[in-house]
């Protein structure tokens, strides 16, 4: 470059030479001037940049420093651990933050110091930030006392506050350098341009230097569009919104970030004013802080304010306003904004959640301090950690007593035991558990129904357990005394029934005395007033009577004692005995009376005829009873009919005095009516339509009724039956005629009256009887040899009664002669003795003496099998065994094996019986005699197997155990003859089996 310039000086005219040595002087003083004016305008950007970098590194630590803030009382509410991480962070990039300041305030001392003392202040309040976190135990004392010396907020504040201060220093600092980066950038155009002028003029003496100076000019425009460029390129990536606005507020420039925070292009906004980016509700109090500011003409503010996006969206911005002065006359504004909606999100976030969290504990404090119940939590250790006021109350505790206590500082060690025990349960199950507890309290005595749960944190273990106990002492107390009315009612159920049954003795045997009485009286020759009181007192009896059955019957239905018959009968006959029963009071009344059956209507049914009976003659006594004129009628069809069943539906009707109809769902209750003129008007004692029903409903069927007042009634009822598998033609009629006469029958009896009254009745027909007081007279009888062809013997009576008796004759006396029982006593249990005991047949006093003949001819002829099944009598000559179950199989090998095994293992069994009983042990005797019952009960030995059956019940219960002994005697030679029996069959089916091998 040297050469070509001497060359250049060489080629020039000399006398030009001066001349360019001029402008080369010229042109060096130049150059050096435009050198340093570079070096000037340079630095004054390179100020530029790093202002504006402070400003941008200040904001930054403003947020850190706020944001450190969140982390620590995130920490602080959560004591989640991931909040230390995100704070230690934070302290990182705070640091490192406070190291650029540092780094670009050195051209300064105020500079430096400044960022000296905010180096002091971060590190403050990182430490007191680091001691809070690292504390073991943050403890709200700790918290509250640290807020009261003020250094929390202090710091903060300080960090603020100088943090402003830098700003503003440094924005200050920022308009000087721009004003002076423009007077630089002015004072080179001059040079520029003085340069051009110089060179223009030199350009004539020489176009080198004129060249050269062009040249440079250029080179200088350039720099300058490139410094311009630096510039614009500076603000663009300044990663916030800037924009400059004129005092009046109208916008004059503004960066390209503009469009992504508000959807405005820089262009869009020119000349409008900043008011339209600011949200409505927004907009008076931005533009009067603005105001503010210029009226006080106050450097620079920060605020936080809402804006609205050019298609609508809610955006909050933090707006940085620095007033443009120029010597004190106010240009306008330069503001910087910074999108802060996700900040301002979060803190919103917090507050909320904040808020909530502490409703949610009070309302749970709220409930857990006033609920009844006795609520407290343990760690896994048993301390106890939070209690509530309940249970404080109830065990006189204060949390002094029991925070941090376990139960063994309060309660007895057994008890304390039983705690921990379930506290161990809960821990190792991770279930609940309840048990209920009795405490003793400064309330007295209580029983709480304890809940105990584990506490599980989010990976499902146990950190606690938690109980809540309920007072159920009231509950518990409420189900003791339920328990104990409940055993005293039955109790009272017990004797009820047991004075029933003895009032019905009582009650009935007089009662049966007198109604024999007057029916033999009346068959007597009596004048006509005589017959007349006869008559009265036969109506009134069976007045008595029928009250007397309806309490007993609807007793019996209450208790589900009601004994049904299940044989043939006909529905014709039940009905003719009702219009028989009713015909004097019908033709008294002057009532027309029509019973009728409808054709489809099987003549004969399977069922219990006395039942239904029973609940006709109920409802048609009360028709008749209640119908002062018209008619009553009842009516029979069918409802259902299959093959094997039919149901049937009854209606009686009638023209009385009616029902009211909010009466109509209490008739059917005991001892109800429907007004008390009824009772009074009609007496009766109102069981008539609840027994009606019971029987309806024990039958299968259902009962209803339709009434209205003065009009008249209809009770209809159904009841299934089943149809006999074959029906005759012939009416079932028990014949008497001759076949009793010449019978001997002995009459176990008690009571004189009944005595003379079955004596008679059995003379009638030609019976011949003897009369038993009680039935140690009656065995009396048949030990002395005398022969009897039925006994009728009375239950309950003195010396020995009639069970004792009938077990003597059947086990003892080995007889078979049937038994009728005859008693005031109408409870199931009663009928189930007989029938246990022996006897044959069961009749209630007093009694129809056409049903008792009845029960005669069939038990002396087996006709029918009526009542009590009997037992099967042990007969000379009849095989104790059956063995037409197991020949059934058709394989003689299988039989064969069975009697073998019976006759191996069995003999040996039954031979040990009488030891046990001579030694009275009972408990192997019932056992022993369970076992061969079984075994004897394949062969189908019914006399011996009620005879085990016997002494198994009597030694299992403990009764008749001095009889014993004999029914053991009594059962070997039984047992021997089926013994030697099996043993002729045992020889002959193995002959059979070889012969035919």
């Amino acid at each position: 470059m040297k050469n070509n310039l001497n060359y250049i000086l060489r080629r020039m005219d000399k006398k030009i030479r001066w001349l360019f040595v001029f402008s080369l002087v010229a042109f060096t003083c130049s150059m050096g001037i435009l050198y340093q004016q570079k070096r000037s305008q340079e630095a004054t950007r390179l100020g530029i940049y790093n202002t504006y970098s402070s400003i941008k590194k200040l904001g930054d630590i403003s947020f850190i420093v706020l944001e450190t803030e969140a982390a620590s009382r995130g920490y602080l509410l959560t004591k989640d651990p991931e909040w230390i991480n995100i704070l230690r962070q934070l302290h990182s990039q705070l640091l490192d933050s406070v190291k650029e300041i540092k780094a670009l305030s050195n051209e300064s001392d105020l500079e430096k110091q400044y960022a000296a003392s905010l180096e002091t202040l971060v590190q403050r309040k990182m430490q007191l930030q680091d001691s809070v976190i690292n504390s073991p135990v943050v403890t709200p004392t700790m918290l509250q006392k640290r807020r009261s010396n003020g250094e929390t907020v202090q710091i903060t504040a300080s960090i603020k506050e100088l943090l402003a201060t830098m700003k503003a220093y440094e924005e200050r600092l920022l308009t000087v350098r721009i004003a002076k980066n423009e007077k630089d950038y002015n004072t080179g155009v001059m040079l520029a341009l003085m340069g051009g002028i110089f060179a223009f003029i030199l350009v004539i003496v020489i176009l080198v230097q004129l060249n050269a100076d062009i040249t440079l000019r250029r080179r200088a425009e350039e720099n300058l569009i490139r410094s311009e460029s630096k510039y614009r390129n500076l603000i663009e990536n300044a990663g916030v919104v800037m924009y400059t606005a004129d005092i009046s507020g109208n916008i004059s420039f503004a960066n390209s970030h503009v469009l992504h925070l508000t959807g405005y292009t820089a262009e869009e906004l020119i000349g409008k004013h900043f008011s339209v980016l600011i949200d409505p509700a927004w907009t008076e109090r931005v533009v009067m802080f603005y105001a503010n500011q210029f009226m006080k003409k106050i450097p620079a503010t920060t605020m936080h304010f809402l804006t609205r996006s050019r298609n609508g969206e809610a955006i909050w911005v933090e707006q940085f306003a620095q007033m443009l002065f120029e010597k004190d006359r106010i240009l306008g504004f330069q503001c910087m904004v910074r999108d802060i909606t996700e900040k301002k999100m979060i803190e919103e976030e917090l507050g909320k959640s904040e808020l909530k969290r502490k409703e949610n504990e009070f309302r749970l404090s709220s409930i857990i301090e006033n609920t009844t119940a006795l609520i407290f939590i343990k760690d896994l250790q048993g301390r106890y950690i939070m209690v509530n006021k309940r249970f404080k109350k109830v065990f006189g505790l204060t949390d002094e007593m029991v925070i941090n206590k376990t139960d063994y500082d309060f309660n007895s060690a057994e008890r304390a035991d039983h705690y921990k025990r379930l506290d161990e349960e809960v821990i190792k199950t991770l279930t609940a558990i309840e048990s209920e507890e009795l405490i003793e309290t400064t309330e007295g005595k209580m029983h709480l129904l304890l809940v105990k749960f584990p506490l599980l944190d989010d990976k499902q273990q146990a950190f606690g357990i938690s109980g809540i106990a309920t007072d159920i002492t009231e509950r518990t107390e409420s189900r003791l005394q339920l328990e104990s009315a409940l055993k005293k009612a039955e109790e009272a159920k017990e004797l009820q029934e047991q004075f029933l049954a003895n009032m019905s003795h009582e009650i009935r045997t007089p009662m049966n005395g007198i109604h024999g009485m007057t029916t033999l009286l009346l068959e007597t020759p009596l004048n006509n007033e005589q017959k007349e009181f006869a008559s009265m007192i036969k109506r009134s009896l069976n007045n008595l009577t029928a009250i007397v059955n309806d309490i007993l019957d609807i007793s019996n239905i209450k208790a589900g004692k009601l004994t049904l018959e299940k044989i043939p009968f006909q529905v014709h006959d039940q009905l003719e005995v009702i219009r028989n029963q009713f015909a004097h009071e019908v033709a008294r009344k002057k009532l027309s009376f029509d019973l009728r059956i409808d054709r489809d209507v099987p003549a004969s049914i399977v069922g219990d005829p006395y039942r239904l009976k029973q609940a006709l003659v109920s409802l048609v006594g009360n028709a008749v009873k209640f119908t002062h004129k018209g008619r009553v009628n009842v009516h029979v069809s069918i409802k259902e009919k299959t093959a094997k069943t039919v149901s049937l539906t009854f209606r009686v009707q009638d023209t009385g005095i009616g029902i009211p109809e909010d009466k109509l769902q209490t008739i059917f209750k005991s001892f109800a009516q429907a007004t008390m003129d009824i009772s009074r008007g009609y007496g009766g004692a109102g069981l008539g339509l609840a027994i009606s029903k019971g029987l309806v409903e024990i039958l299968g069927g259902d009962i209803s009724a339709q009434s209205e007042v003065g009009t008249g009634s209809e009770f209809s009822f159904t009841i299934p039956y089943e149809l006999p598998q074959s029906v005759g033609n012939e009416d079932e009629v028990v014949v008497v005629n001759g076949r009793l006469y010449g019978k001997r029958f002995l009459v176990v009896e008690d009571n004189e009256v009944n005595q003379k009254l079955i004596g008679s009745v059995l003379k009638k027909v030609g019976g011949i009887n003897d009369i038993a007081s009680h039935g140690k007279e009656a065995i009396e009888y048949f030990e002395q040899g005398r022969e009897y062809d039925l006994v009728i013997m009375d239950l309950q009576m003195p010396v020995m009664d009639g069970y004792e008796t009938a077990t003597y004759i059947r086990q003892q006396l080995k007889l078979d002669i049937p038994i009728i029982a005859l008693t005031a006593t109408a409870l199931k249990g009663d009928q189930e003795k007989c029938r246990q005991v022996g006897m044959n047949d069961f009749m209630l006093k007093p009694f129809d003496f056409n049903d008792l003949y009845r029960r005669l001819v069939n038990l002396l002829f087996q006709e029918d099998n009526v009542g009590i099944v009997a037992a099967e009598p042990v007969t000379e000559g009849k095989k104790l065994y059956d063995l037409s179950l197991l020949e059934e199989l058709d394989d003689k090998e299988s039989l064969l094996d069975v009697i073998s095994l019976f006759l191996e293992n069995t003999p040996g069994e039954v031979l040990a019986l009488p030891a046990l009983a001579k030694d009275k042990n009972w408990t192997d005797l019932f056992k022993q005699a369970h076992k061969i019952k079984g075994a004897v009960a394949i062969l189908q030995a019914n006399p011996i197997a009620q005879l085990l059956g016997s002494i198994e019940l009597n030694a299992k219960e403990g009764t008749h155990l001095d009889q014993l002994e004999e029914q053991v005697s009594a059962l070997l030679p039984m047992f021997e003859e089926m013994r030697a029996s099996l043993q002729k069959e045992q020889e002959v089916l193995t002959k059979e089996l070889a012969a035919s091998k």
